[in-house]
């Protein structure tokens, strides 16, 4: 059987991957495995905490910073004056707006930022590719004044590999600007829903998949908490797996987790529609809808419901 693809679709572009995940010791009922999807584990890596996100506000020193967004180029430049990215990089800029709130006039722009992938390595501004910023907008990007009180666009602009352009969980490292400037401050280049859901994927949709697809209901149990666990007796996962395998056998389906999970007090439940494509029709047939609930620094599954949908 052909493998699934998993996706997770926002309102932007947004693919993570799915990974396996601690099991238990229990034995699950007998049943037919099944290939299991890909494993991407750099797409499944966790946020770390952090406090500010792509969007949100922040001061360091005299300046009020937003993230606004990022994205990839091959090229930048003028015509005449044009910057290729090396082969098998990109350049990944990252657009965002200073405000002067401090009281005397500055010349140009913060230079004192880091790109940080989800493997820990740090990338520093590329100047070629920050020229070539420079000679697309008239030479007036590193020499600009900003008054006290008023707000300019900016963009920062990095060569990365390929791949990592595509990591959902980039992070922005800013740095308090002058001699006497220390302080820091990461930004998550993904929405607050983003991150969110990247890290439900991680914790706990991925390894379900997984475990769904093999029919290894052990690896579902380990997901739970204890409570859960214990209560999850054969005939519950037996349950579990003639649902799933009655609506999702196809070889032709993909799941999408759906965006704006519900969030209460201590319990997020999110939706995985399921779509299946049939020559040049694509079309939803069922949704496996998620419960889940952070406990300590990862969240874990508390239920699994299925419903069809009507075509």
């Amino acid at each position: 059987m052909s493998r699934w693809a998993l996706r997770i679709a926002l309102l932007a572009e947004f693919a993570v991957g799915c990974g396996p995940d601690e099991t238990s010791s229990n034995q699950a009922p007998p049943v037919s495995p099944i290939p299991a999807p890909a494993v991407d584990p750099v797409a499944l890596e966790p946020p770390r905490p952090s406090a500010v996100h792509l969007g949100d506000s922040f001061t360091l020193g005299q300046f009020e910073y937003v993230i606004t967004r990022t994205r990839p180029a091959r090229q930048l430049g003028t015509r005449s004056q044009r910057q290729e990215s090396s082969p098998g990089a990109t350049f990944f800029l990252v657009d965002y707006t200073e405000k002067n709130i401090g009281r005397e006039t500055v010349v140009g722009l913060s230079n004192n930022m880091r790109l940080l992938d989800q493997e820990g390595r740090s990338f520093s501004p590329s100047s070629r590719a920050m020229v070539a910023l420079q000679m697309e907008r008239g030479g007036e990007l590193f020499l600009a004044e900003l008054h006290p009180g008023l707000t300019r666009n900016a963009t920062v602009a990095f060569e990365v590999p390929e791949e990592v352009s595509q990591q959902p969980l980039l992070k922005l490292d800013v740095g308090e600007r002058g001699l006497l400037g220390s302080r820091r401050t990461e930004v998550l280049l993904a929405s607050r829903e983003h991150a969110l859901l990247a890290k439900l994927a991680a914790d706990v949709v991925g390894p379900l998949a997984n475990g769904l697809w093999a029919g290894d209901t052990s690896q579902i149990r380990g997901l739970m908490p204890t409570s859960e666990a214990a209560s999850f007796d054969s005939q519950r996962a037996a349950n579990l797996l003639t649902d799933y395998r009655a609506r999702f056998a196809n070889t032709n389906d993909a799941f999408q987790l759906l965006p704006s999970p519900r969030v209460t007090d201590d319990q997020v439940t999110v939706v995985a529609e399921f779509s299946r494509t049939e020559g040049a029709r694509t079309y939803a047939v069922a949704r496996m809808e998620i419960v889940c609930r952070e406990i300590g620094s990862r969240y874990h599954l508390l239920d699994v419901r299925f419903t069809d949908v009507e075509r």
